[in-house]
């Protein structure tokens, strides 16, 4: 198997884990490693009381791989968090990963699924690397999918059933923590869900009697451990593992072709949770259907300055408008996405085009009302504002006269000239080139926000 864009990183990982003395194990999917994760996560389980030393280990890595970390979402427990970064300055190949890790094995952050005798004495290699034996790997890939998202994994199904019809005395002893009962119920969901669909009901059934034998077995420690996880999550609220990155730049500037560039790289670094946006959050209507039009004026449109800017009252009611679903949108839509996991939120345009292209809005209004307005909307962590020759531009995309492009690039450079957290990017060079320069600017963001493990 050839190597891929995050072979450096995982080898770097897997030696600084044995270096720093981290007991540990990959959980599943783990037949590729150390050369690539075949675009899957990576989880990992480690032993109680690893986890500082842990956390070290992985942003040592990070760092090796000339990387970043996009955020960190921790809960008691559990933390997992996203990153990428290129394996050398000469090289246009980027990785990207998510890591899941296991502190024990917790539900709900209070009640324990795994011996701890596990990590001792049912650990295997793979090329070195410490893994869980496939029975076990199984059946824990069922019983995660079934309390944490009430579906049964079918691809884990079968392994599962065999560890059980082999084994059950071992499929006691590795589930002890979790209690009699519900390893029994687990067998019993296992096996009737060859032939049918898991029940509410049964699902409910199991999360009851893990919660109930947790708080039995110890009820200091449960309540204790069920207020760290709520207050990790409440932690997250204030703050945010996630990033919203927003991209500038005038008819023509490339803005669709260079966030199709960089999404490869920032989808496997969120496993997906990437979300892309033109211009607004939408949680409000268009304007235009609570006019019963079927023109949306923030959206793109193939004359955008054709129809004539409204005027000074009709302004004040569109930017007032979209100012609304700004900050209605962040903190309804936006902000709790990125604060339950380390997420990536683009904009293809943002409010600052206020700024930049009003009569695209048909808006039109002094620049200091404009920037009063902007003033309550949530700053992107990261701005990218394109440019380059005007000429170029426009030959690219005749939607504007060339004295539109020029005037718009201007004002693009002038704006990143002055605000903060945001970066010129010019589009007279090669996509690759380009590429490179935004996930650059992404990367160093990433760095000097310090990503706290809370």
């Amino acid at each position: 198997m050839n190597k891929q864009p995050e072979t450096h990183f995982l080898k770097a990982l897997f030696s600084r884990l044995k270096q720093f003395g981290v007991q540990y194990a990959v959980m599943r999917n783990y037949q590729s490693l150390p050369l690539t994760v075949n675009g899957s996560d990576l989880d990992i389980l480690i032993k109680p009381g690893c986890e500082a030393v842990a956390k070290s280990a992985l942003m040592r890595a990070v760092e090796d791989a000339n990387g970043a970390v996009i955020g960190i979402a921790a809960t008691e427990g559990f933390f997992k968090f996203n990153a990428f970064g290129r394996p050398s300055e000469y090289s246009n190949a980027w990785w990207g990963l998510r890591i899941d890790v296991s502190v024990g094995l917790k539900f709900r952050g209070c009640a324990n699924l795994l011996s701890e005798s596990v990590l001792q004495e049912r650990i295997i290699y793979h090329h070195g690397i410490p893994v869980l034996p496939p029975d076990l790997a199984a059946i824990i890939g069922v019983l995660k999918e079934v309390l944490y998202n009430g579906l049964i994994d079918h691809r884990y199904l079968p392994d599962a059933i065999s560890a059980i019809q082999g084994n059950r005395e071992q499929v006691f002893q590795d589930l002890a923590p979790m209690g009699h009962s519900a390893i029994h119920e687990l067998i019993i969901l296992c096996r009737k869900s060859e032939n049918q669909s898991l029940s509410p009901k049964t699902i409910s059934r199991i999360r009851k009697r893990l919660l109930y034998h947790a708080f039995r077995t110890s009820p200091l420690g449960f309540l204790k451990s069920r207020l760290k996880f709520s207050y990790s999550k409440v932690q997250r609220i204030f703050h945010p593992p996630g990033i919203v990155i927003a991209f500038l730049g005038t008819d023509g500037s490339g803005k669709s072709t260079l966030i199709k560039a960089i999404t490869p790289t920032l989808e496997s670094a969120t496993h997906g949770d990437l979300f892309i946006r033109h211009l607004r959050p939408k949680l409000l209507p268009p304007l235009s259907q609570l006019k019963s039009q079927t023109i949306d004026s923030s959206t793109a449109v193939m004359e955008p300055q054709k129809d004539p800017p409204s005027g000074v009252l009709g302004s004040l009611v569109r930017i007032s408008y979209l100012s609304a679903d700004y900050i209605l949108g962040y903190w309804i839509s936006i902000r709790p996405i990125i604060s339950r996991s380390p997420a990536v939120q683009i904009f293809d345009r943002y409010a600052y085009d206020l700024l930049i292209d009003q009569r695209r809005l048909k808006i039109n209004l002094p620049r200091w009302i404009v920037r009063s307005f902007l003033a309550g909307v949530p700053r992107p962590d990261l701005t990218i504002c394109l440019s380059g020759d005007p000429h170029a531009i426009y030959e690219r995309k005749k939607e504007l006269s060339i004295t539109e492009v020029s005037r718009q690039i201007n004002e693009l450079n002038k704006f990143a000239n002055t605000t903060m957290n945001t970066v010129l990017i010019f589009t007279d060079r090669s996509i690759g080139e380009a590429k490179t320069a935004i996930l650059e600017a992404i990367l160093k963001t990433c760095n000097q926000r310090g990503n706290p493990l809370i």
